[in-house]
């Protein structure tokens, strides 16, 4: 992700396997930096995580012993956004991609349409008004399960004889973000319409798993 990121005019940081207080510290330290130079922020996190509070969401840091259950709500991480906190993005479009599970349950199981399975908003009722120009991408539903590819795909950057093979253990979800990016990376499609077709894709991935 970090590298697409890169393509599309972001300067990318990346941390692995970082445990709670890890996560705390980066997130914090990042959103105290000046970004007066900048037009907007993403954040992309990928591993394991839970129901959380309201059902925003929990990540668990130290991902490589889940069962340590070293959680952080979503929510408090994006509270170090708010424009008090971080002014110099104050209103500037602020993005999270959260590539993670939200619960046990398996939506494959229960027949749930596509309308039902993936969720990204600007807004979210469990949220205060102060968090504005907020936009959030869910890799799955309230109390439901993410999905890693279990067959390689390809992505296309719009230039066929550059396209990439993904390889198995990609989240479907993932896979298919990067490539609607990748297909949208002149700005032809407001980032809303790209997730809300990311959302109509992973399905059809799956069926393909």
């Amino acid at each position: 992700m970090g590298e697409v990121l890169n393509k599309i005019g972001y300067k990318s940081k990346i941390c692995y396997d970082l445990d709670r207080r890890e996560i705390l510290t980066t997130v914090h330290d990042i959103s105290i930096e000046d970004h007066d130079k900048h037009d907007s922020f993403v954040l992309y996190f990928s591993g394991h995580g839970g129901s959380g509070v309201h059902g925003e969401g929990t990540i668990y840091g130290d991902c490589q012993n889940p069962g340590s259950r070293d959680e952080v709500q979503i929510i408090d991480l994006v509270d170090y956004f708010q424009p008090q906190k971080c002014p110099t993005l104050g209103n500037k479009p602020k993005i999270f991609f959260w590539d993670c599970c939200r619960g046990n349950k398996d939506f494959r199981s229960k027949g749930i349409g596509v309308k039902h399975y993936s969720g990204s908003s600007s807004h979210s009722a469990f949220l205060p008004p102060r968090h504005s120009n907020f936009l959030y991408g869910y890799s799955s539903a309230p109390d439901y399960k993410s999905y890693a590819a279990t067959t390689a795909h390809q992505i296309e950057d719009g230039q066929p004889e550059k396209s990439e093979n993904v390889t198995k253990g990609l989240s479907v979800w993932t896979y298919c973000l990067i490539d609607n990016i990748l297909r949208n990376a002149a700005g032809r499609r407001h980032l809303t319409d790209v997730l809300t077709k990311v959302q109509r894709d992973v399905p059809k991935v799956l069926e393909e798993n």
